[in-house]
């Protein structure tokens, strides 16, 4: 027998997690793709984290419809 310590990990997920994606455009070259994701405790305080994480990634689909596919910014 291989004298090997064994560790049990017992997760527990509590509270509410929020996913947003954001798709920009309609053709293949043309999308944006932006995911986002927050878990708290409560479904207000997800609520409140969603709200500044959608503020970031609003600037960050700013940026990105600046760079073009062909490379041209």
């Amino acid at each position: 027998m291989c004298d090997e310590e064994t560790q049990r990990v017992e997760r527990t997920d509590v509270g509410v997690s929020i996913s947003v994606e954001l798709t920009r455009g309609t053709d293949t070259r043309d999308q944006d793709k932006i995911k986002g994701k927050v878990k708290a405790p409560s479904l207000k305080g997800a609520r409140e984290d969603m709200d500044e994480v959608k503020e970031d990634l609003r600037e960050l689909a700013d940026v990105c419809r600046v760079i073009q596919p062909d490379g041209e910014e």
